[in-house]
């Protein structure tokens, strides 16, 4: 059986790493603004997201791949083809259902969720829940998921009010205005490029982790790792590419109204968020820090929110965990009874 569960984890892995580039919205403040044309920003992320996802993932890859269940200390490592499948099954049915309702689900959130699940199955694979995890790495993913949305909120928070105190000591009439916005919307853009570059290269640890994982576990070859992680990578571009346009457009467009000046704060917020968090290693949301950011945005120029919408966020942050955890679960424990 082992023969073909491989291959058949890395073709879930692949539809799991091109469901995480549906789901990027990086350049929806770039699509909001009409800085960039829907079509022109679409392609523009997907080349920069499969850039990011290959040169910057490593250390977020190896995190959620390596670094938060306790394979060779227990009896799991017996299991671990097994257990691999049940996580991107339920990881990629849960993203794939969510899409479909039009629900935002965090791809880190669905990953750590079915690993919970298999530590909750321990117990029939012949280990303990504690012995299962390894509670550091667990530790460092949640650390990411409460500092990384409050650092883009508070981040946000600040470089609007500092920005919006700048144009109003400089603004002189509305063409000044204008000027002004223009210059913002140049710098709106390279500063995108940038994020879509960090958020690729974080998000995609969810998905090429998966890779790690199996060469951690003598499934595949290292000497094949760099050849999956590029096909990953280009997976999470085609998502974006071939899907991802409609999210552009609903978040850029429905949460609040951006002026170039507002989305450059936004974008300003997350490349701090996700450079620190690269570099610490940590897998967050970038969906969630973008939208704290957006928040932080909308606290400074007093203007209302759809609360509808940060309701339904809310909502699936807090689902996706205990959902993906259980659907690994009853996936993982009918295998275990048949091998």
């Amino acid at each position: 059986m082992v023969d073909w569960i491989v291959p058949v984890t890395i073709a879930f892995t692949m539809a799991f790493a091109f469901g995480i580039g549906s789901n990027d919205e990086t350049m929806a403040t770039t699509v909001g603004t009409g800085g960039i044309r829907l079509k022109r920003a679409t392609l523009l992320a997907a080349i920069l997201a499969t850039a990011g996802s290959f040169f910057l993932s490593d250390k977020v890859a190896r995190s959620i791949g390596t670094g938060l269940i306790n394979l060779p200390q227990t009896t799991l490592e017996t299991y671990q083809p097994w257990i691999l499948l049940a996580v991107l099954v339920a990881v990629s049915s849960w993203l794939i259902l969510a899409s479909r309702i039009g629900a935002p689900v965090s791809g880190t959130h669905s990953v750590v969720g079915a690993i919970i699940g298999v530590a909750a199955c321990a117990p029939f694979l012949g280990s303990t829940f504690i012995e299962t995890l390894k509670l550091g790495g667990l530790f460092n993913v949640i650390l990411g998921w409460i500092f990384s949305p409050l650092l883009g909120l508070g981040c946000a928070i600040l470089v609007s009010w500092v920005t919006r105190k700048a144009i109003k000591t400089k603004i002189r009439g509305l063409q000044t205005m204008e000027r002004f916005e223009r210059n913002f919307m140049i710098l709106l853009v390279i500063l995108v490029a940038f994020n879509q570059l960090n958020r690729a290269g974080n998000d995609a640890g969810n998905a090429l982790g998966i890779f790690h994982a199996l060469v951690a576990g003598n499934q595949v070859k290292e000497d094949y790792l760099m050849l999956l992680l590029g096909g990953g990578s280009i997976s999470i571009g085609l998502g974006l590419f071939i899907v991802g346009r409609r999210l552009l457009k609903s978040v850029g467009t429905n949460i609040i109204e951006l002026r170039p000046s507002d989305a450059f704060c936004i974008e300003t917020s997350v490349l701090i968020v996700l450079t620190v968090c690269n570099l610490l290693g940590l897998p967050i949301s970038g969906s969630h820090v973008l939208i704290f950011a957006i928040i932080g945005v909308a606290l400074v120029k007093r203007e209302p929110v759809d609360k509808k919408s940060l309701r339904r966020i809310a909502f699936t942050w807090i689902v996706t965990f205990p959902v993906t955890a259980l659907i690994c679960a009853a996936v993982l424990i009918p295998i275990i009874s048949l091998v």
